[in-house]
Parts: structure tokens; C-alpha cells; sequence
């Protein structure tokens, strides 16, 4: 699993985030929307390596990579955007 919150310049939650978990061994995302608190969770992930891409209105598209996810684990990425 992977999850986390994405969180504006000011650190308050970004509703409504487009975040896309893509594995990058296989190349399959999982598209995610971030709720009210700004939290997402990509659940029943395959172990591997893995990018988080995180795209909201009028700010900067945040990617994170380098992301490793063992066998049963839960990974919290937290995410801030960027004017």
C-alpha cells in the first residue's frame, strides 16, 4: 500500500488532487483522486518500485520517484505542491 496526503505551499490539504501510483516495473498506474484532508491510498499494490505523480489546478505537476514497496508493506508518501 501506499499512501499519504497531498498538501498545498501553506501545508493545508489539497481536495480534489489528481494522483497517479505507477509501478514502474510494469508500467501500470493506479489513477487516484485526494479527499477533503488530502489523503490518497493505493491498496493491493504489487511489491516493486514505484512513482507518484500528483496534478491539481494552478500548480505544479510533483513527481516522486524512487519509491520501493515490499511484499505486505505500507508506504506513506506525502506530497507538496508547488506554485
Amino acid at each position: 500500500m501506499i499512501f499519504g496526503r497531498v498538501l498545498d505551499p501553506q501545508g493545508s490539504p489539497a481536495a480534489g488532487a489528481r494522483v497517479t501510483v505507477t509501478n514502474v516495473d510494469t508500467n501500470t498506474s493506479t489513477p487516484l483522486t485526494s479527499n477533503e484532508t488530502g489523503y490518497y491510498e493505493a491498496n493491493l499494490l504489487l511489491p516493486g518500485g514505484y512513482q507518484v505523480t500528483v496534478e491539481a489546478t494552478g500548480f505544479r505537476t510533483s513527481i516522486r520517484r524512487g519509491i520501493v514497496a515490499p511484499v505486505a508493506s505500507r508506504v506513506e508518501i506525502n506530497m507538496h505542491l508547488e506554485l
